[in-house]
C-alpha cells in the first residue's frame, strides 16, 4: 500500500517540474582550445607537398597510393 503511494507522489512531482536544458556560460567555452584526436597517420610517406598562398593545406601520398589532403 505505501509503494504505490510513493510511486504516485514521485510520478506527480516529476510531472509537475519543469524540464529545461542548462545555460551554458560563454566565459565557460573561452577556455577551450583545438586539439588534434586523430586520424593519425602512421607509416610510410612518398611525397608530401604544400600549396603555395595556402599555409595550412598539404597533399601526403602514400606507398599504397593514397592521398591525404589536410583541411
Amino acid at each position: 500500500m505505501r509503494a504505490p503511494s510513493l510511486l504516485v507522489l514521485c510520478a506527480a512531482t516529476l510531472a509537475a517540474a519543469p524540464l529545461r536544458a542548462q545555460a551554458i556560460d560563454a566565459r565557460q567555452l573561452s577556455a577551450l582550445v583545438w586539439r588534434n584526436v586523430g586520424p593519425f597517420r602512421g607509416g610510410r610517406i612518398s611525397a608530401a607537398s604544400g600549396v603555395i598562398g595556402q599555409p595550412g593545406v598539404f597533399y601526403v601520398g602514400t606507398p599504397e597510393g593514397g592521398v591525404w589532403k589536410t583541411t
